[in-house]
Order: C-alpha cells, then sequence, then structure tokens
C-alpha cells in the first residue's frame, strides 16, 4: 500500500419582550449549573431578569417521528439532496489562516481534536452520572450539578455546510455534526451571541418565518424547553458538552436546497433553533447542523421528503485541499457498499454505533473481546462513527496491541519523536513509500480497508508522519474522519445500518 506523499506548496423577526426575558431566564439556568466559572448574579444583572426564573422542564424525546415539511414529491426514492461540504482548514474556507504552514494546520488539528474528545468525554460522564442515579432512584432526574447535556460541538468545527433559509432565502454557515440533533442558527435580536462569518439570521426580514408555541407537538420533541409567560412561544436550550450554550425560540422557516439534479427545492415550515443567547465554544460558523439520530435532526426531518438515509464523501484534505467534498440526503442508494448494523446506546441517542471486531495489520489479525466494545448498563464502552473527530481512538488494550502491530510490521522505516497527540511517528522522503494495509474489521463481515494515506498523517513539510490514530483516554472508541477520507459513507437510517464504499470523493 503506498503513500503519496503531499507538496508543501499544494497546501497553503424579533421576540417579544417577554420572550426574550424568558429566553434569558433559561440560559441564566442553564449556564448556572453548566459554567461553574461563570458569575450567574452578573449575568442577571445584565439581563435584568430575575435569578429564580420560571419552572425548568425536562421532557425526553417521544418514539414516533414527527416529519414538519410540507408537500409532496413525485418519488421521494427519486428525490435527493446535495451540499458541498467544506474543511475549516481548506484554502477556500472562511475559518482558515491563509499561508498557513503544515505545521500550523497541524496544531489547529491536535488543538480541535483534543478539545472535541473532550467534550465526548464529559457528555459520557454526565450520561453515566445520570442513568446511574436512575437506576438506584428510578424517580430521580438530573441534577443542577450533572444535567443531561445533547451535543458536541467545540470551535469551529470540522467541516461545514452553507445552506438557504427564509422568504427571501438567506445564505447561512452551518457546521455538521454527527453527534448531535438540533439543528440551530444564531438570531437576531442577539442578547448575546459570537462572531460568526457572515450576516446572522434576521427573521423579521422573512416572510416565512413563524415561531412555534408550546402545544406543537414539534416542542415537545425537545429536551430541554419552556413556555414564554404570556405568548406560549417555544423556548429551546441545547446545552453541549464542552459547557457551550444555546438558547432562544424553536420556530420554523422555509429551508431552500439544491437537489441532486441542480435545481433548488423549497421545504417550508423546516424546525430549527433561533439562538438569541449564544455562549461557549461556538466560533465562526453560524450554527449547528445536527446529523445526529434524534427526532429533530436534520437528516430526520428530511425523511418526511425523502428517502431516510444521507451519505457524505470526504476528499483527502491532506493531498488535495482544494478539492470540495458533499454530503446527500435521500436520492437512490449507492452501489458496492458494504454495510455493517448500527447500534442503538439508549443513554446516548444521537451517536450512531457501530460493532468493531478486530483490525487487521498486513497478514497478522488483531481481534478483540467481544466485551471491550460492548455498551454497560450506563451506556459506557462501544464505537461510534464521528464527523467531527479527525483521529481515530481506541481504547486499552486494543491501542497499544494495534500500534505495536504497526510498528513491528514497519521496522524498515525510520523513527522520530512524536507529539503531543501521536506517539508513532516516521521520517518519510521519496513520492512514495510502501506501508502495511490496515483493515478495519466490523459486524457483518463489513471492513474499511484503509488507503496509506488515511493510516499516516503528515505534521510538517519535512516529511514527517504519524500513525492516525491514538489512545482514547474516554469510555468510548471513535472512527475519526481522517479514516473516513475517500470513502462514501452511508447512513440507511430506514435499515438501521451504515454502509462503506471505496471513491474519489473530489469527483463524485
Amino acid at each position: 500500500m503506498a503513500l503519496m506523499t503531499r507538496s508543501a506548496a499544494a497546501l497553503h423577526y424579533q421576540p417579544a419582550a417577554e420572550t426574550a426575558a424568558a429566553a434569558a431566564c433559561l440560559s441564566i439556568f442553564l449556564f448556572a449549573i453548566l459554567l461553574p466559572s461563570t458569575n450567574a448574579h452578573t449575568i442577571a444583572e445584565q439581563y435584568h431578569v430575575p435569578l429564580e426564573g420560571e419552572s425548568f422542564q425536562l421532557h425526553t424525546l417521544h418514539t414516533t417521528p414527527i416529519h414538519t415539511s410540507t408537500g409532496s414529491t413525485t418519488d421521494p426514492e427519486e428525490l435527493g439532496f446535495r451540499m458541498k461540504i467544506t474543511h475549516t482548514d481548506a484554502p477556500s474556507s472562511p475559518f482558515s489562516k491563509q499561508q498557513a504552514s503544515r505545521a500550523e494546520l497541524h496544531s489547529r488539528l491536535v488543538e480541535r481534536d483534543l478539545a472535541r474528545v473532550d467534550a465526548i468525554g464529559k457528555h459520557i460522564r454526565t450520561r453515566s452520572r445520570h442513568h446511574a442515579s436512575k437506576a438506584t432512584d428510578p424517580s430521580a432526574g438530573p441534577s443542577l450539578k450533572d444535567p443531561v447535556k445533547s451535543g458536541l460541538t467545540s470551535g469551529t468545527g470540522e467541516y461545514f455546510v452553507t445552506l438557504q433559509i427564509g422568504s427571501p432565502p438567506k445564505d447561512v454557515i452551518a457546521t455538521i455534526d454527527t453527534g448531535s440533533d438540533v439543528f440551530w442558527l444564531q438570531c437576531k435580536p442577539c442578547q448575546q451571541c459570537y462572531q460568526q462569518i457572515g450576516p446572522v439570521f434576521d427573521p423579521a426580514a422573512s416572510s416565512s418565518f413563524t415561531t412555534l408555541k408550546c402545544a406543537s407537538p414539534v416542542c415537545t420533541q425537545l429536551q430541554f424547553f419552556k413556555c414564554g409567560k404570556n405568548s406560549k412561544n417555544c423556548l429551546y436550550a441545547v446545552a453541549y458538552g464542552d459547557g457551550s450554550v444555546t438558547v432562544g425560540d424553536f420556530a420554523q422557516d422555509t429551508l431552500t436546497l439544491t437537489s441532486i439534479s441542480g435545481r433548488p427545492y423549497k421545504i417550508p415550515q423546516f424546525s430549527f433553533g433561533c439562538g438569541h443567547v449564544n455562549q461557549g465554544l461556538f466560533v465562526g460558523s453560524g450554527g449547528i447542523l445536527g446529523l445526529g439520530r434524534g427526532k429533530l435532526s436534520f437528516p430526520t426531518q428530511l425523511s418526511g421528503k425523502v428517502s431516510n438515509r444521507f451519505s457524505y464523501c470526504l476528499t483527502d484534505r491532506f493531498v488535495n485541499p482544494d478539492a470540495n467534498s458533499h454530503i446527500f440526503f435521500g436520492g437512490t442508494m449507492s452501489n458496492g457498499l458494504q454495510y455493517t448494523p448500527l447500534t442503538q446506546n439508549p443513554h446516548l441517542p444521537a451517536f450512531y454505533y457501530v460493532g468493531l471486531t478486530g483490525i487487521t495489520v498486513g497478514k497478522n489479525v488483531i481481534t478483540f473481546p467481544a466485551s471491550l466494545y460492548q455498551l454497560d448498563s450506563v451506556g459506557n464502552g462501544g464505537v461510534i462513527l464521528d464527523s467531527g473527530t479527525s483521529i481515530t481512538r481506541l481504547m486499552e488494550p486494543s491501542y497499544s496491541i494495534f500500534r505495536d502491530s504497526f510498528r513491528a510490521a514497519t521496522r524498515y522505516l525510520e523513527r522520530v519523536e512524536g507529539d503531543s497527540l501521536f506517539d508513532t511517528c516516521y521520517s518519510i522522503k521519496g513520492s512514495a513509500t510502501n506501508i502495511p494495509p490496515v483493515n478495519l474489521l466490523f459486524q457483518n463481515k463489513a471492513s474499511l480497508v484503509l488507503p496509506a494515506n488515511n493510516v499516516l498523517l503528515p505534521i510538517d513539510s519535512q516529511g514527517t508522519y504519524c500513525l492516525a490514530f491514538a489512545p482514547s483516554y474516554v469510555n468510548i472508541s471513535i472512527i475519526g474522519n481522517v479514516q473516513q477520507q475517500n470513502f462514501r459513507i452511508e447512513y440507511d437510517l430506514a435499515n438501521s445500518r451504515v454502509g462503506f464504499g471505496t471513491a474519489d470523493c473530489a469527483t463524485v
């Protein structure tokens, strides 16, 4: 399996006052329990509302999906939507640092990745503590110190899309996240908004924008919601694993997507969060496009219009940083994919869990005890596919066994010192180097045969490459997006399975 080395030159509406006040009350509640370093009294004074606000309701998700789109299609199996995906470090990205060196790009990758995995770990620990307390006391709800959290974003995220919302349609940038359920955007008027690329969405400028009422069946699908005192508007809140929070009106507006045939397609009454208070590590993009398995996630809502699946194809951003990746919703099924079942973690329902059974390095087959990747009673363990994590994480002792096997198979390469994330690095010169093939094995005899560029990662412009795997220090293993590059990854939600197939994603 040849490693193609990368050339350094190639890288280079306004809500009513009582609604706003209620949103502020809800945000104060969340800030007080999620961000211990925040002075809640200071926030209360800032928003001119009492620290003790209205009652807060925690609702669990219903089991029946709600499709909020209206209209009809001639054939949902034929209709599909396509969006360009841009990586945050791509030269065309508004978030990229122009003329950044390979070492600078690597430093950014490591920083984002550590923050992402840390957020996942906090998310899992919070859920585990909550469900452990429920097991001993079924009447116990989430405590003020351990709220149930939803979502995982950190910083600008890894990949984002541009979509259109409102009438007339306005462009907005949103980070895609397979670990989040809710689609939300920053909205005017901002009580507390972070700096984003492009204008903040203005509901008052859209003739099709409507806020939802608390009695709406869509509102009751939310995990955190609150009712306005007078208007009874539906107020949402999403708290992320890294401590970030978004609070605002849950609303509907017309979403305009591009069909696979290239034509614009309008979907009225698409539900999303209109965030007026957004605090934490959100930077750059206008919101989060949640791709998780929840009832209000982006693909679940679209399943009322198209077949219930989505897929993406990520280009090799190190070899061809200017190439476009794409995400697809609906459409016809991809050909030539190997499928493995998706498993459900009832404690972490947004995540896409798969059954990893082993790894091969060359001819060496490494099998794992089934217990190593089984979920325990409170949701620890397992393996997820994640769009927001770059580097695959394996729980111990799996990582050490795999790493040692890879080192043994690459004794002919010159080893060099690693860095904060990577412990197996090499000095590789020349146009191509053969390395042993690495194959991820899954249930149902599916496999992901990784090309060399998905195994070794360039970290500078002097020919230093590191094994793009790391040990997991949280109670979960993660298949990262570097390992997913140049594969068509299809999430067939109707049949609860995920498919893999090699592809030249730059030409898809």
